[in-house]
C-alpha cells in the first residue's frame, strides 16, 4: 500500500488541542514529509524534516527551512547537501552544533547506522559514523540526547538476551552514557575551519617564470628544479628586464616602461611567492590535524613555440611547484603525500589560454619576452584546494 506522510502543527488551549494545520504549505502532495525537528538558537529557528521531494539525492533526504518567531516559513526550503543524503531521523544538538542522523548509504556497519555531522545547519561537514557499541550490523535510528545530557538514547532492532535470534522485526529503546564533547575538541575543530578558510582565501596563487624555464630548449615533461630555485633566479633578472623593455624608449615612455616592469616583479612575482609560502604553512597545519588535501594546479606558457613544446614546458613548470611541495620544510608534505594525504591534480594547457595580442615574434624580444604582457603568460596557478 502506497502512502504519503505529511507534517502538521497544533497548539493546546484550555487543555484542548486546536485543529491541525499543515506545517508546510506544499502544492504537490505526492511526496512524503516526515520526522520533523525544530532547531532553535538565540537568533534563528529552523524546521528540519525528511522528505523524498523532488531534488533528493537518494531516498529520504534531510531538508530544512527557516522560520520566524511565529513559526511561519520565511525562506526557501533547502537540501542539506550531498554529504548528508538519503538519511532519516534527525536530531540537532544546538549546544554543540552537531547533527545526528541515521543512514544506510554512508559507510556503515550494516543496515541503518547513526552518524554525526558538525556545523551550522546551512553548512555541515563530512559525516562521522558513531561506531560500536552504538552501531551494529542491525538498524540504529532515532538518536536523542537526554535532557540532562548524561545519556544518549536510540532505537535498534538488534538481538538482546530477552529476544530470540530470529526476533528482529521490531525496535527496542537503548541508552548509553553520553560523553560530552571536550571543549578543546570543538575549539580545535573551529580553529581548523578558520585555517582552511585562510588557505582558501589565498587561492588563486599565481607563480611566474623566466622565458623557457625550467630546462630551456628541452622536450622534457619533468624537472628537478623547485619553484623556489627558479623564483630566485628570475628575481635576479629584474634589472635586465627593465633595461631590455625600456632600451628603445625615451622620456616619459621610458620611465613608464621601467615602472611597469618593476611593478610586475614587486606586485605580482614577489607577492605571489610570499602567498605561496603562507599557503604551504597553512597546509602544514592542516596535515598535522589529519586533513586530506586536494590541490589543483594549472600550467600556462607564452606563445613563443609550438603547441606541443609549450604543453611540455607548462608540465615542467607544474612539476617545479610539486618538487617544492615535496621538499618544503624537510619534506613534511612529501611524507604526507606518500600516505595519501595530499592529492595533486594537474591541468597543463600550454599556450592555449594566452590572452589575445601577446606577441609571439622572435624578432621582437622586447615584446615577446621582456614585456609585462608576455611575462604574465609564463605562469602556473594553484586554482583550487579542497579539504576532507
Amino acid at each position: 500500500y502506497k502512502y504519503t506522510c505529511k507534517l502538521f502543527k497544533t497548539e493546546k488551549q484550555n487543555n484542548q488541542w486546536k485543529k491541525l494545520e499543515p506545517l508546510l504549505n506544499i502544492a504537490d502532495d505526492s511526496y512524503n514529509y516526515t520526522h520533523p525537528f525544530i532547531i532553535e538558537s538565540d537568533t534563528t529557528k529552523h524546521l528540519l524534516f525528511a522528505s523524498d521531494r523532488k531534488g533528493t539525492y537518494g531516498k529520504l533526504d534531510l531538508w530544512a527551512v527557516k522560520l520566524n518567531d511565529n513559526w511561519e516559513i520565511v525562506d526557501s526550503i533547502f537540501n542539506l547537501g550531498k554529504n548528508i543524503n538519503s538519511i532519516d531521523c534527525p536530531f540537532y544538538d544546538s549546544k554543540n552544533k552537531t547533527l545526528y542522523f541515521s543512514s544506510e548509504w554512508n559507510t556503515n556497519l550494516g543496515g541503518f547506522d547513526i552518524f554525526s555531522s558538525y556545523g551550522k545547519i546551512e553548512n555541515l561537514y563530512q559525516p562521522q559514523n558513531l561506531g560500536f557499541p552504538i552501531n551494529t550490523n542491525h538498524d540504529e535510528i532515532f538518536f536523542q540526547i537526554s535532557y540532562d545530557r548524561t545519556k544518549a538514547l536510540f532505537a535498534s532492532n538488534r538481538s538482546t538476551n530477552q529476544l530470540n535470534s530470529y526476533e528482529k522485526c521490531c525496535n527496542d529503546i537503548f541508552f548509553i552514557d553520553y560523553e560530552l564533547p571536550v571543549d578543546d575538541t570543538i575549539k580545535n575543530l573551529e580553529e581548523q575551519i578558520i585555517v582552511q578558510k585562510k588557505a582558501e582565501d589565498l587561492i588563486p596563487v599565481v607563480l611566474y617564470f623566466n622565458n623557457d624555464e625550467p630546462n630551456p630548449r628541452s622536450w622534457d615533461t619533468t624537472t628537478q628544479y623547485t619553484y623556489t630555485q627558479l623564483y630566485e633566479q628570475y628575481i635576479q633578472k629584474r634589472d635586465e628586464f627593465i633595461k631590455m623593455y625600456s632600451t628603445t624608449l625615451k622620456g616619459e615612455q621610458k620611465l613608464e616602461a621601467e615602472s611597469g616592469i618593476d611593478a610586475f616583479f614587486t606586485e605580482e612575482v614577489e607577492k605571489n611567492y610570499f602567498r605561496l609560502i603562507q599557503f604551504f604553512n597553512l597546509l602544514k597545519q592542516l596535515l598535522a590535524n589529519g586533513n586530506t588535501i586536494t590541490i589543483t594546479i594549472k600550467g600556462y606558457a607564452s606563445p613563443l613555440n609550438n603547441h606541443a613544446y609549450n604543453l611540455n614546458l607548462s608540465k615542467r613548470r607544474v612539476q617545479s611547484l610539486i618538487n617544492l611541495l615535496h621538499h618544503y620544510e624537510d619534506g613534511v608534505n612529501q611524507t604526507a603525500e606518500n600516505k595519501g594525504k595530499i592529492i595533486i591534480k594537474r591541468e597543463a594547457f600550454g599556450e592555449n589560454m594566452v590572452k589575445e595580442g601577446v606577441s609571439d615574434d622572435l624578432q621582437d624580444l622586447r615584446k615577446s619576452v621582456f614585456s609585462p604582457e608576455a611575462s604574465r603568460e609564463r605562469k602556473i596557478a594553484i586554482i583550487a584546494v579542497k579539504f576532507e
